[in-house]
């Protein structure tokens, strides 16, 4: 048993002086399903009138522990379960009793994936940094293509995007209006709400139809000084809700129709930003990660506000590229390792059971929580199917270059990188 998590502390009034064999009507215990993983729950325990603290004890199937209650409403976590299996709970304080509930864990997902791999480019270094799937027949990668042209000879304006729709690739430039003329320039970036609302990014934020483009030139716009950095990296729930984050530790947040600078008081590289909806609070827990040269940092984004969270005991100069996590259920540190915890409020970050790779990790992402990805160096691509890794490294996806991002939708599973001057794409299908 490990790992509370404190919600809602309501005013209480005393009960432990009760003598009664019957438990009074104005008190009571309530149990919920709050989630399940393979090997894990999460119960919700909320109680009224009771003092606290107050120690009862949780029945699982034929195991029962000691749990010690400090507050009325609380979230407790359960570990070392087994997947695709019923368990009933019930929770006893003397001779209150809860309701009893039934948490169905989740089963594993399969490790049975058929990798397809795609080339582009040679002519120079070509390589590809981030992917986003519309769906199995609307696919874009960003980054730079350089080609031969008719004439044999390398075409020295870049091709920035690849589509996939269904049948075939097919290689593009997205051209937008910057400071008078058009342009295509190398893209690092990609976020896709529908396949008429796609948001690109060159260090500028781009917004597209997949035909035309508009570029949102901050430093001309007064959104950015000259001080700060581009954007390297997107997060956001739709194009009314949308961020920024790149360089020299560079925000910026779009609700739609304004613009507007977050201040996040470093100046380290922004690589990473994910967030994901918390039921807990009810809104999007937002968190951003940093690489810098001797510090790595998290941030936690709250409308206009963003925080510093510290990284421990982590040792300086390990790198970090990417974050992933389902809010106040787990969380996952990608980069030089893959590190998780439970909650935010936990202490520490676990490196160990997943010493299972020693490539560099550059991006990982998960459907659920028992259908997580990672991929990095040299063309490692790991998958958690809710109770074990596996690498495919072995079979069909080593390179001698790297994988830089990846995307996933159902059974679908999307990975780009480079490899020896070559742009490259593995579609992996369940």
């Amino acid at each position: 048993m490990r790992g509370l998590f404190y919600l809602v502390i309501l005013p209480l009034i005393a009960f432990l002086s009760c003598n009664t064999t019957e438990p009074p009507s104005n008190v009571s215990i309530s149990l919920s399903v709050y989630d399940a993983s393979c090997t894990e729950a999460w119960i919700r325990i909320q109680t009224t009138n009771l003092s606290f603290p107050l120690n009862g004890t949780l029945k699982t199937n034929s195991i029962t522990s000691n749990i010690k209650l400090t507050n009325s409403d609380t979230v407790l976590h359960i570990g070392s379960l087994s997947p695709s299996k019923q368990y009933q709970f019930v929770f006893n304080y003397g001779i209150i009793p809860s309701n009893k509930i039934s948490v169905n864990t989740m089963d594993t997902t399969s490790h049975n994936i058929t990798w397809q791999k795609f080339e582009f480019g040679g002519a120079i270094g070509s390589w590809l940094s981030d992917v986003a799937i519309i769906d199995e027949n609307n696919i874009w990668a960003v980054g730079a293509v350089y080609l031969y042209d008719s004439l044999g000879n390398i075409d020295p304006n870049v091709y920035n995007a690849i589509h996939w729709d269904g049948n075939n690739w097919t290689v593009k430039r997205i051209s937008t209006l910057n400071r008078g003329q058009y342009d295509a320039t190398v893209l690092n970036a990609i976020v896709a709400f529908a396949s008429k609302d796609i948001w690109v990014s060159d260090g500028c934020p781009i917004h597209g139809d997949g035909t035309n483009w508009t570029l949102y030139q901050l430093w001309d716009m007064g959104v950015l000084g000259p001080n700060d950095g581009s954007s390297m990296c997107i997060w956001g729930t739709s194009s009314s809700d949308i961020y920024f984050a790149g360089n020299r530790g560079t925000m910026v947040h779009y609700n739609g129709i304004n613009w507007e600078k977050l201040s996040s008081g470093t100046n380290s590289r922004i690589m990473g930003i994910y967030g994901s909806y918390d039921d807990k609070n009810n809104k999007e827990q937002i968190l951003a990660v940093t690489n810098g040269a001797e510090n790595q940092e998290i941030f936690s984004i709250d409308g206009n506000n963003v925080k510093n969270i510290p990284i421990y005991p982590i040792p300086p100069f390990y790198d970090f590229y990417s974050i992933w996590f389902s809010p106040n259920h787990h969380y996952y540190l990608a980069g030089s390792g893959i590190y998780e915890k439970n909650s935010l409020s936990d202490s520490v970050w676990r490196n160990g059971p997943l010493d299972i790779t020693r490539k560099e990790i550059t991006k990982i992402k998960a459907n659920r929580l028992n259908d997580v990805f990672a991929v990095g160096a040299f063309g490692e691509v790991l998958h958690y199917n809710g109770v074990s890794w596996k690498s495919y490294l072995n079979e069909s996806t080593g390179i001698d270059g790297s994988y830089t991002s990846l995307a996933l939708k159902n059974n679908l599973i999307v990975i780009v990188g480079e490899d020896q001057n070559k742009a490259i794409i593995q579609i992996g299908r369940r």
